[in-house]
This record gives C-alpha cells, structure tokens and sequence, in this order.
C-alpha cells in the first residue's frame, strides 16, 4: 500500500508538470488510478511522451487509461465467470443432478466440500476460520449421495449460526474399526460457538424442535439428519459445552 500511495504521487506530480492536473470532475485521479494498478511509473510516461510529443498527450494518455479499464473489466468479468462455473458444477454435484437415486460408492470428502463452496458466503459474513482435513486414502462410502449432503448442509449451517463473528469450524474425517472386520469412517464437524444449553439436548433430534426465531427454523433439520444416517447404516452423536461442540457421523465403508 505505501509502495502503490508513492507511486501515485509521482504520477500526479507528473501529471500535474504537464498541465495534466485535476480538473473539476477530478479527472487526473482518474487517469492515475489505472496507471498505478497496472504499474506504470514516470519513467514510462517520459518515454511515451518523447514518442508522441505535448500536443498529443492528453488525447493519447486517456486512450491508454480507457483500455487499461477495458482490460480490467475484462478479466474481471472472466474471474466471476469462473466463480460462476465452480458453483454450478459445486450445486450439481451436490445435488447429484446426473446420476440414479440407487446407491454408490464415492468420496465422503467431495460432498462435504461441495457443500462448503455452496455455504462460503455464510463462512465468509462471519469470519470463520475453517479448518478441514480429509486424509487421501479415506475409504469410500456407500450411499446416496444427495441425501447425506443434507447431513452435512444441516449439521455445518447449525455450526455457523451457533458461531459468532470470527468463529472456528473444524472438519475431518478418519478411519473407525468397530473389530476386525468392521470399518467405518467417522466425520466430526467442531465449532466454538456457545454450545448447546443441557436443558435442550434431549430434545435436540426430535421433530420440530428449534432453537431459532420463529420463522428461521422448522426443526426438522437434526431430525432428518439422523433419519438419513439411519437408512445408511450409519450413527450420529454429539458432544457439548460451552466454547466447543462436536457432531460425530459414522458411517460405514464401501
């Protein structure tokens, strides 16, 4: 920033030697805020200027201001562009738009990250720092995958709202062997928030039972959640107190 603020007054000053100074509309910061976003210093003004003489300057200066605004504009349409494409493909895959309503086999970890690019802006609002570690040799689960995205959109969205500004949400997932011949992969989902008040937690799975504001929660999120571990052989848990409360899905492998 102090590198980007010098560079701006050497361009004005030079802007200004060359009776190239603000004018009503406050038109020289105009040209010098471009010129310093792409880096350009005096030195390249002077060799312009020997190439294209006084009386051409002002005219060949606001060309150059306007493409470079051009280019920017152009890349920054290319940039939401591709935020755009993450997205879909994001909201695709966590619909499962493509695929049967029968069972596969897949990656635990790609739904939950899908899930967590269709949440970002809910992360982002609230300054949370998110932690999340999925081992590359995880084994895969089998399921429907569409359905235990709800898991994961209902048990991180609660974490989010239970957070406050600048909360910390930790996600990970780790090989669980009930015996030797059982396998299972445990997905914890932490967050610091205030926890959950001990007068509730019995109550916490049942249907239409919330702790939101009337109209911002209908209390069949955790009641789904868990008929939906349920139909996947699978189990969930949960811990709390207050600074930390963990949610514990275990499902078995494929």
């Amino acid at each position: 920033m102090l590198e980007r603020s010098s560079l701006e007054d050497d361009l004005l000053d030079w802007l200004d030697e060359h009776e190239l100074g603000d004018d009503e509309s406050g038109a020289s910061m105009d040209i010098v805020g471009p010129l310093a976003e792409y880096g350009f210093c005096v030195d390249e003004l002077d060799t312009l200027l020997e190439q294209i003489g006084d009386e051409n300057l002002p005219g060949s200066i606001r060309w150059l201001v306007d493409n470079l605004m051009t280019e920017r504009l152009v890349n920054d349409i290319g940039h939401a562009s591709e935020r755009i494409a993450t997205l879909v493909t994001s909201i695709k895959n966590y619909t499962h738009m493509d695929r049967s309503s029968g069972r596969d086999a897949f990656r635990l970890a790609d739904g939950i990250q899908n899930t967590l690019t269709l949440l970002g802006h809910k992360l982002k609002s609230k300054h949370i720092q998110l932690t999340v570690d999925f081992p590359d040799n995880l084994p895969t689960v089998c399921g429907r995958q569409g359905e235990l995205n709800q898991v994961w959109t209902n048990l991180i969205d609660n974490a989010i709202d239970a957070m406050n500004d600048g909360g910390s949400l930790t996600i990970s997932s780790e090989v669980d062997r009930h015996g030797d011949d059982e396998e299972f992969l445990l997905t914890k989902i932490i967050d610091n928030g205030s926890g959950i008040p001990e007068g509730i937690r019995d109550k916490l799975f049942e249907p239409f039972f919330t702790t939101k504001e009337i109209g911002k929660g209908t209390g069949l999120g955790l009641d789904i959640v868990r008929g939906i571990v349920k139909q996947h052989n699978g189990s969930i848990k949960f811990e709390s107190e207050p600074g930390r409360t963990e949610f514990s899905v275990c499902l078995p492998t494929n």
